[in-house]
């Protein structure tokens, strides 16, 4: 016998609602995956062309300073300094070592002395 009343839950008219761009079982992971690839949809502008920012709100005050070596899309005026390079150099190495990116130290391509030879009966003598 058919079960009394109203199915509990109605069946969606249309079957892709909620289904994204690629249809089927896996295609919230197809959608999910070119979504993490892609979050800003860069791929699908024109090379160069960087992207275009939303205008400030009215009454928006100038865009704050931002910090060394970054660069605002939408206002240059905002640019921090540019990255300063590191300083080379430094104090000088102590006595016995040496740089790293100057010859290597005397006697380090020397073969070691070989070590003792073992005997023919080997390490231990026998005991009677």
């Amino acid at each position: 016998p058919p079960p009394v009343g109203a199915p509990p839950v109605p069946e969606i008219p249309n079957p892709q609602y909620g289904q994204g761009s690629s249809p089927g079982p896996l295609g919230f992971l197809r959608d999910a995956w070119r979504q993490a690839k892609d979050p800003y949809g860069f791929t699908a502008m024109p090379p160069g062309q960087a992207p275009v920012g939303a205008p400030p709100p009215p009454g928006a005050g100038p865009a704050p300073q931002l910090p060394p070596g970054y660069t605002s899309l939408t206002a240059p005026e905002s640019n921090g300094p540019p990255v300063a390079s590191p300083a080379e150099g430094g104090p000088p190495l102590p006595p016995g070592y040496y740089p790293l990116t100057g010859p290597p130290p005397p006697g380090y391509y020397d073969a070691p002395a070989p070590g003792p030879a073992v005997p023919p009966e080997g390490p231990i003598s026998p005991t009677p």
